[in-house]
């Protein structure tokens, strides 16, 4: 029987228990996917998730959000949506290519992200947010920017 990890240690879940979580409505944590979209410069959803990304159109702003860290990027979209297989699964990835102007990696300096409570203090309200993507009000975009900036969070890629 295969694990639900890879032998080098990356979260890989086994087809299976994907197929399984899928049915019960919980596809679409990937606990590693933010590390292929700061190396791929892109925002990704997948499976239940992934029509979140269809009605973002090219030079978007957006922030990519990592879930129990807090935004790890902050940029512009840069294409349209476009779509890939995920191991195996045919179109289960719905992607935007993006120019990140900060970013930060979630496991070398989690202290840099900018965290859920510090925006809704800064905003005075209760945003909800997800692991894969959002977009934000002009005032939040600006808000992780200078905290980003003051974090001392990485232009770019990380």
């Amino acid at each position: 029987m295969r694990t639900a990890f890879a032998i080098d240690g990356r979260a890989a879940l086994h087809r299976g228990y994907r197929e399984l979580a899928r049915h019960y409505g919980n596809a679409t944590y990937m606990p590693d996917a933010w590390r292929d979209m700061l190396r791929m410069s892109r925002a990704s959803a997948f499976y239940g998730r992934k029509s979140s990304l269809d009605g973002i159109a090219k030079g978007t702003p957006i922030a990519l959000y990592h879930t129990g860290v807090g935004m790890i990027a902050l940029g512009k979209v840069t294409s349209e949506r476009r779509i890939a297989d995920v191991d195996g699964d045919e179109g289960e990835e719905h992607y935007v290519e993006c120019a990140f102007e900060y970013t930060i990696d979630p496991e070398k300096a989690p202290e840099r992200a900018v965290k859920a409570w510090e925006i809704n203090e800064q905003l005075q309200a209760s945003h909800r947010f997800r692991q894969t993507v959002y977009t934000l009000p002009g005032e939040a975009l600006q808000f992780i920017r200078k905290r980003f900036a003051e974090k001392g969070a990485t232009p770019g890629k990380p």
